[in-house]
């Protein structure tokens, strides 16, 4: 129970709930420009918004009734870049089994010697996409930053908004896509003829043909040749009772391969056959060929959707903002060039930086300084939106380091050196021409809540 408890307070400490204020969707399209999620990313955040049982917070993947995309390897990768690009975050709710922790319940026990005061730091060694519960920050409540990272979605995602790149994107996930419901069809085609499933050294087979299939083909017809090639493996089962079944199962990926290849010469006509009811096509299926893009996803390929599609938008530049990259990537903020630095005697360092490389840091509560990094990144000591943006990414790299070291102050020293990285960064000016900097209001806040007193 202790250690369950420690886990659940680091939950609730790490993957406390955050929210951006955003009071529109045009505010959240600017978030998702910054964010630079991949487009099927951001197209799966959407699906999973229309289509989850309850978007506050989103349950885990496991729980839905069916998978969101049409594979649960695809339901993987974008909930991992979900959490990368910041469009869904990790609720404190989640299940403790989502999260990969850095010690059994039994170690920690045992590294205690039973004594529930003794326990070791819980700290995370990564999650498994599919169990965590998850939430928009876009907004200032559970419910309203779903409907405002919905909306946001939906106008980022309009085919007239995308520029070249991004429309070639969305072509190749629509072609993905068929190549993906056409093996789940046959999939589900072989399970309706008592087969076994696809041995996993010809899985690969079945893929690779489906892709050259979902290149050119439509949907409809993609079930056409697995509908086809199911009921080839049925019926040399039939015919050879005596064969091991999976070699019938075999013989439909060989029946399935063919027909594709044929498939990939336009001049060769193809059935197309409808949805079937008993495999509903996913959540991010429909919400690809219905919502983003107005067209019926049996009847309509990757070449006739690249004709519909209007003129690329154009690429507008922009300036590289403060705000963090992706979790996997370095954090970069921006600095001025030398013409358009503003004019200041001496290079402004944060007093909390000048104590550390000065004195040993004891002084500095560890709890204290991310407690007060939380203050800046809520807003409550500076309106700021940047600041809070900085603020939150100092706590990341606070917390980052807090889980792979035992040293109680190396945290503090990670963030005090963040801290510095934007001392020079002007947040607001008054009316006199002294600019206010971002690690100066970050320092002050960490000095005052850690010595009250003065150092």
């Amino acid at each position: 129970q202790a250690w369950n408890a420690a886990r659940r307070d680091w939950l609730d400490r790490v993957c406390c709930l955050t929210f951006t204020g955003a009071a529109d969707p045009a505010a959240v399209v600017v978030a998702l420009e910054e964010a630079r999620a991949p487009l099927r990313a951001e197209a799966a955040a959407l699906a999973a918004l229309r289509y989850a049982p309850s978007t506050t917070p989103l349950p885990p993947l496991k729980d839905w009734e069916s998978t969101l995309t049409p594979t649960t390897d695809l339901d993987f990768d974008v909930v991992c870049e979900w959490v990368d690009h910041r469009l869904l975050a990790i609720h404190p709710a989640t299940d403790l089994a989502a999260i990969s922790w850095n010690h059994s319940a039994n170690d920690a026990i045992t590294a205690a010697n039973g004594d529930p005061q003794a326990l070791p730091a819980p700290a995370d060694q990564g999650f498994y996409p599919r169990l965590v519960s998850l939430y928009s920050q876009h907004g200032t409540s559970l419910g309203t930053a779903a409907e405002r990272l919905d909306a946001g979605l939906a106008e980022r995602l309009t085919p007239a908004r995308l520029t070249a790149d991004r429309q070639e994107a969305l072509l190749d996930l629509v072609a993905a896509l068929i190549a993906a419901e056409a093996v789940r069809y046959f999939d589900f085609q072989i399970s309706v003829h008592n087969l076994p499933p696809v041995p996993d050294n010809h899985r690969a087979r079945l893929l690779d043909a489906a892709a050259r299939l979902g290149a050119v083909r439509t949907l409809g017809e993609g079930y056409s040749v697995a509908w086809r090639a199911a009921s080839a493996a049925a019926t040399a089962a039939q015919r050879q009772p005596y064969a091991p079944k999976v070699n019938m199962t075999t013989h439909g990926v060989n029946q399935f391969e063919s027909l594709a290849q044929r498939a990939t010469d336009p001049t060769t006509s193809v059935p197309s056959y409808r949805e079937d009811n008993r495999v509903p096509l996913s959540p991010l299926t429909r919400t690809v060929f219905h919502t983003i893009l107005g067209v019926e996803p049996m009847i309509t390929s990757r070449p006739e959707i690249s004709r519909l599609l209007p003129e690329p938008a154009p690429v507008v530049q922009t300036q590289p903002q403060p705000a963090t990259k992706a979790e996997s990537e370095p954090v970069e903020f921006k600095t001025e060039t030398p013409e358009e630095q503003p004019a200041f005697e001496e290079p402004v360092v944060s007093p909390l930086m000048l104590q550390l490389l000065a004195n040993p840091p004891q002084p500095y509560d560890p709890a204290a300084v991310r407690k007060a990094l939380e203050l800046v990144a809520n807003g409550d000591i500076d309106p700021d939106s940047t600041l809070r943006r900085v603020a939150q990414t100092v706590i990341e790299v606070f917390d980052a380091v807090a889980a792979c070291t035992t040293e109680p102050y190396a945290p503090v020293v990670a963030a005090a050196a963040a801290i510095n990285l934007v001392s020079n960064e002007p947040a607001t000016t008054g009316d006199d021409t002294s600019p206010i900097y971002r690690g100066e209001i970050l320092a002050q806040a960490v000095d005052v809540a850690t010595n009250p007193e003065g150092v």
